[in-house]
């Protein structure tokens, strides 16, 4: 395909190959990593040893370390369902009622 057939293309037929050329790509991937795998496997066998054994802890996945959840620290005043850490943005509903003049002070739920 050449880029002028592109070019001239109308959108939803661009879209549509866009979708199947990533679907392809991640059916490709997955099989060459398939392959990969056995090829791996095959020749550490042929050497006595096991994936595991050659990776050890690399081989494993990584996983992230949960988030620690930190309190509120503050609360919308008609609905306490929407709170805030102090930690990171602002969210909207807190935003909007500091901009109509509240203190964030008047919104704390220390006590």
């Amino acid at each position: 395909m050449t880029v002028d057939e592109l070019n001239t293309m109308p959108i939803d037929d661009l879209a549509a190959l866009i979708e199947r050329a990533r679907t392809t790509h991640k059916r490709r991937l997955a099989e060459r990593r398939a392959t990969l795998k056995r090829e791996f496997e095959a020749t550490l066998k042929s050497e006595g040893f096991t994936l595991d054994e050659v990776l050890g802890e690399a081989g494993k996945s990584a996983t992230k370390p949960k988030r620690k959840t930190m309190p509120p620290k503050f609360a919308h005043p008609n609905n306490p369902k929407l709170t805030w850490s102090g930690l990171g943005r602002k969210p909207a509903w807190l935003q909007e009622i500091l901009e109509r003049g509240a203190s964030l002070e008047s919104l704390s739920l220390a006590t």
